[in-house]
């Protein structure tokens, strides 16, 4: 028993003395922490000026911000360590210990996510609150990380990875002029193909939405037994609304087909025994 209190007693003391030994050095390391979390935030300031001046997104900002600290706090690290006179000791071994444990663990997907959200973030085929289309899914982006991409469809929040957008083809349609939409249709043959391209035109150009350049055509689309098809060709820009529109054109063509006594319904041939019958 004594001999484990004498042991202990000896490592207490020995401790003591390497603590006073390097009291020096625990005060400088403790300044340097103080001024290097100062400065870290004197940094952020600048770099989000920098990047408000460069006309960078957010997201760009921020994930420039991480790695700016993230290096400082590196660099800050390695001089701790030369101070206690353990920087070759962490350089040779537990630095490649742990740089290898991250490669072993980070996946080639991994990595091909986190270029992919470089180019994402600098080349700038998006940004946060663009409404965009991914494979067959429109949605919201919300957040761009190096990693993954946060966006919200209808069914909820769902986080894509980065390499997702290099592999597919994306429509923003928040970048785009102008978007093409179609509405089909039928009249009957007795009335006058002017007509009916004059009063649809009339009925879309009161709804909200519509542009007026490139303006909406109708042309006569097809030919069937009993009426002619009809396409009607307009141009919105806030694909947001792209549903209330088209709702808005379809009841004004249903109300002044209406007023002017033209029938939507369309005829076909059905086939009967020995011949046919109009239905």
């Amino acid at each position: 028993m004594q001999f484990g209190l004498d042991n202990l007693w000896t490592f207490i003391l020995n401790s003591g003395s390497i603590i006073i030994q390097n009291v020096p050095n625990l005060i400088i390391s403790i300044v340097i922490i103080i001024i290097t979390l100062l400065g870290i935030k004197i940094v952020k300031r600048s770099v989000k000026r920098a990047g408000e001046r460069a006309d960078l997104p957010p997201d760009v900002t921020a994930t420039l911000n991480k790695l700016v600290q993230w290096t400082i706090l590196l660099i800050v690290f390695i001089i701790i360590l030369n101070i206690f006179g353990l920087e070759q000791f962490w350089l040779a071994t537990i630095i490649p210990i742990m740089f290898g444990t991250v490669i072993g663990f980070a996946s080639i997907s991994t990595i091909g996510n986190m270029v992919a959200g470089l180019i994402i973030m600098f080349s700038r085929p998006f940004k946060v609150g663009d409404l965009i289309q991914i494979d067959e899914d429109i949605v919201v982006v919300k957040e761009i990380t190096i990693i993954f991409t946060k966006v919200e469809k209808g069914d909820g929040i769902v986080y894509i990875p980065n390499a997702e957008f290099l592999k597919n083809k994306i429509t923003n349609y928040d970048q785009k002029p102008a978007m093409i939409r179609i509405i089909k249709f039928s009249a009957s043959y007795e009335h006058d193909v002017s007509a009916i391209d004059a009063i649809v035109l009339k009925a879309v150009s009161e709804v909200e939405g519509v542009l007026e350049h490139p303006g909406p055509i109708v042309r006569a689309d097809n030919f069937d037994d009993f009426a002619c098809q009809y396409k009607l060709i307009y141009y919105i820009r806030n694909f947001r609304a792209r549903g209330r529109i088209e709702a808005d054109i379809r009841k004004n063509i249903l109300q002044v087909f209406k007023a002017n006594g033209i029938d939507l319904t369309t005829s076909h041939l059905v086939n009967i025994t020995g011949g046919t019958q109009n239905q």
